[in-house]
């Protein structure tokens, strides 16, 4: 036999007020004013309405309101909701690297885990909501975050996703957050077939990487055919590289010598054959 949930006249209350606001969501650091102004002690109640199902805690002075029927936040709220509970007032941040390549659909990959870049040199202390993986990637040493859009989540609340040029210069950078070698390489690639990408917009944010980082991209750049916009950023930085400036960071360097590529200067420790079945699998 089906129950139906009860809701208290507070609980209405605040539901309500939360609603007049256009999320489902409270972070109590940030709503306890007005939620003070419905109830004398806001964190006994939104405890009390996490456990008559109301709401779903998130941990850490998060909830996200439930409809009646749902019994969790995952099996009904969208992830831009879900991350928009996540991180609200949290300081800068932005979903991106491995979550952001499956939200532009430059990968068929199931992504579980959500990797979410923050400023500076302190993570929020969290490694797992909504029943997934959460990988806090702090970023140091950037002033501004060229490539960060704001989207609507939901009604009056929003939320912070890196842009596919972004996300794919992310790739270069971070790519130990961005799935396998072979995962991000077909992203590239698909990004370029389908014509997700601004290609003035990639260069411009390319052109404000370390050097490394902008040689690699106007490797790929080589690789998917802009031979021009290759060349535009490599003169740019003063190309060909010295030193030990690896295609991947994250492949291992092996043994025996790997060779240089005469342009960028990079060393090739990804092997020209995994590159291009790669590129071509993608395809």
């Amino acid at each position: 036999m089906k129950t139906t949930r009860s809701t208290s006249k507070t609980d209405g209350a605040v539901l309500r007020a939360l609603a007049r606001k256009g999320r489902r969501f409270i972070a109590l650091a940030e709503d306890r004013p007005w939620l003070e102004g419905i109830v004398g002690d806001p964190a006994l109640q939104l405890s009390r309405m996490a456990r008559r199902g109301t709401l779903e805690s998130l941990g850490w002075g998060r909830y996200i309101a439930l409809p009646e029927g749902a019994t969790s936040a995952r099996q009904i709220t969208p992830l831009p909701v879900l991350i928009a509970a996540l991180m609200h007032g949290r300081g800068p941040y932005y979903l991106g690297f491995l979550t952001a390549l499956a939200e532009h659909e430059l990968t068929d990959e199931t992504v579980n885990g959500l990797y979410i870049a923050v400023r500076g040199r302190n993570a929020p202390r969290q490694n797992a909501a909504f029943g997934r993986p959460v990988h806090f990637v702090r970023l140091v040493g950037e002033d501004q975050w060229p490539g960060v859009d704001r989207e609507r989540a939901e009604g009056r609340s929003f939320y912070f996703r890196s842009s596919v040029e972004r996300t794919l210069l992310d790739t270069l950078e971070h790519p130990e957050h961005c799935g396998s070698a072979e995962t991000w390489v077909r992203a590239w690639e698909r990004a370029f077939r389908l014509e997700k990408v601004k290609v003035n917009e990639l260069i411009d944010q390319a052109l404000q990487r370390r050097p490394t980082t902008t040689a690699r991209a106007a490797f790929w750049l080589r690789e998917l055919g802009r031979v021009r916009e290759s060349r535009l950023l490599l003169r740019a930085i003063g190309a060909p590289l010295k030193g030990r400036r690896l295609l991947d960071h994250t492949q291992p360097f092996g043994d025996g010598p790997w060779p240089r590529d005469r342009e960028s200067g990079l060393v090739m420790n990804m092997p020209d054959a995994a590159i291009a079945g790669w590129l071509e699998y993608a395809k």
